[in-house]
C-alpha cells in the first residue's frame, strides 16, 4: 500500500505515469467516483466514500488509462485519480490520506497560510463547517478510512479467512 507521495513514485516507477504540478494545492475532503464497486478494498466504506486529499500534484487521467497493467479504482469527482492498483493485485496506490486525523488538514492549512508558497492557500474544501476555519471539522472520513485499511489487510495482505473474521470484514 503506497500513500500520497509514495503512490505517485510507485505509479511512475511501476507504470511510467508521471506526476504533474497543480496550479494550486488540492486540499479538503472529497467524494470518490468508484469504478470498481465490487473491489474488496472498498467494502463497507460508504458510497460515496469520502477521503482527505492534500497535495500540489496530480496524474493525467489519460496517462493512467493508457498504462496496461494499472487499474483505476476510484477518482475524486474532479477526475483526479485517488485509488489505483496493479492488475496482479500486488500494489495498491492511494494519492489521498485515509489515515488523516480529524485536525490534520486544519494544521496543514494553518502551516501553509503562514508561509509564502508558489500556490494560493485556500480553505480545505468540504472540511470546516460552513467553510469557517475557526470551527472544528467533522470526521466524515475516519471510520471509512479505518475500514479501508482493515479490508487491505484482510484481502490483500493476509488473504486468510481467519484474518477476515478477526478484522470483521
Amino acid at each position: 500500500f503506497a500513500g500520497c507521495w509514495g503512490a505517485f513514485a510507485g505509479v511512475h516507477r511501476d507504470h511510467g505515469v508521471a506526476k504533474t504540478n497543480l496550479p494550486q494545492k488540492l486540499s479538503g475532503i472529497f467524494a470518490l467516483d468508484c469504478f470498481a464497486p465490487e473491489e474488496p478494498l472498498f467494502r463497507g466504506c460508504g458510497n460515496p466514500m469520502l477521503i482527505p486529499l492534500s497535495r500540489a500534484t496530480d496524474m493525467d487521467l489519460e496517462d493512467v488509462k493508457r498504462a496496461p497493467e494499472l487499474v483505476l479504482l476510484a477518482s475524486a469527482k474532479n477526475g483526479s485519480p485517488v485509488f489505483l492498483k496493479s492488475k496482479d493485485n500486488q500494489y495498491i496506490y492511494c494519492t489521498g490520506h485515509p489515515e488523516y486525523e480529524q485536525t490534520r488538514l486544519a494544521m496543514e492549512y494553518a502551516r501553509d497560510s503562514g508561509k509564502e508558497k508558489a500556490w494560493i492557500t485556500q480553505i480545505p474544501q468540504n472540511y470546516f463547517p460552513e467553510n469557517d476555519p475557526s470551527r472544528e471539522p467533522t470526521d466524515t472520513w475516519i471510520e471509512p478510512g479505518m475500514q479501508l485499511f482493515r479490508n487491505w489487510l484482510a484481502f490483500y495482505v493476509c488473504k486468510q479467512p481467519a484474518a477476515k473474521e478477526l478484522l470483521n470484514v
